[in-house]
């Protein structure tokens, strides 16, 4: 790498340069988990366990745990990149949360939760959308306290796609990840609108609040199987193109009046009967599509350059 920038471009050397970055990483934090439990064991004896010396060395305890974790899960991913993959997340990266606004409904109040493949399928496997603190004894590995997980509006959703969905993890080698669509229920998820927050989900126990699950193509049939296996709705699971479809033809529907804002209530489901299709077909307009074409311009007209790398671990992230 000079700077920022990758040479290689062979896919296979790119992935075994990866894989021996990854092994790395993990060595590492094997080490320092062994230095800060050694810690940990002297400021017990030395200040007991009710000292705030011993918290801020338990948390560092914590806080290597969690690495070495997400190295593991990393790893069952890791995989030689191919082209088609890498351009459709390019075009993601460049113009998805742009199209978006173009044609969802004010009415249609959704969150939007990113994370990586590794943890996507974590959550889909526990049905619990959590933050750190809540996984990792209190551990905060991003600004959400226990309870709490980060979740944008559709007007802010384009930090989501662009820090926390892996779109642009082709460069280590990792497939996209996916985000989850969530509908906000009660006081508190109006309240931490505003931080770009909400409370956890339990999707087991609430599955009405899932709206939909979006990713890439090459993961789409995989996401699927993990839902199905947790007995959860494999329907919900989208690529982005068929997520911006899906979320434009609820909206037309919305618009025409014959239903209120969308909210997470068990009497309230996110997806459509037939007869509701039938509506939404014959009101079709080309309103969406003008203020589609006219937001695709904006972004082109800004140039086309993509940022080539995220450090992976600049940026802080819950699932």
């Amino acid at each position: 790498m000079k700077n920022g920038i990758r040479r290689e471009t062979d896919p296979q050397k790119l992935y075994e340069k990866d894989r021996e970055i990854l092994n790395s990483k993990f060595n590492r934090y094997n080490k320092s988990l062994a230095d800060a439990m050694q810690d940990l064991n002297v400021t017990r004896r030395r200040y007991g366990r009710r000292s705030v010396e011993y918290m801020e060395a338990y948390m560092e305890v914590e806080k290597w745990k969690y690495n070495i974790e997400e190295v593991k899960l990393t790893a069952k991913f890791i995989r030689p990149n191919n082209a088609e993959d890498m351009n459709y997340r390019i075009y993601q990266f460049r113009t998805f949360s742009a199209r978006l606004n173009a044609v969802i409904s004010d009415k249609l109040d959704l969150r939007f939760h990113g994370t990586p493949i590794y943890y996507a399928e974590q959550i889909i496997r526990s049905g619990n959308i959590s933050s750190s603190a809540d996984r990792y004894n209190g551990f905060v590995k991003s600004t959400n306290p226990k309870g709490e997980i980060s979740a944008t509006t559709v007007r802010s959703m384009n930090r989501t796609v662009a820090f926390y969905t892996d779109l642009t993890a082709y460069e280590r080698s990792l497939p996209c990840g996916c985000v989850f669509a969530l509908l906000p229920k009660g006081k508190q998820d109006e309240k931490l609108k505003i931080m770009d927050a909400m409370g956890s989900v339990n999707l087991k126990r609430n599955p009405e609040q899932l709206f939909g699950i979006f990713t890439s193509p090459e993961n789409k049939a995989r996401v699927q199987k993990w839902m199905q296996e947790s007995r959860l709705d494999a329907s919900k699971v989208y690529t982005f193109e068929e997520f911006i479809d899906m979320v434009q033809e609820k909206s037309r529907f919305l618009d025409e009046g014959k239903t209120r804002s969308v909210r997470a209530t068990a009497n309230s489901p996110s997806g459509f009967g037939g007869g509701e299709v039938q509506k939404i077909a014959f009101g079709r307009s080309t309103g969406n599509l003008t203020r589609l074409q006219s937001s695709l311009r904006g972004i082109f007209s800004r140039g086309k350059k993509v940022s080539q790398e995220i450090n992976d671990e600049g940026f802080d992230r819950d699932f």
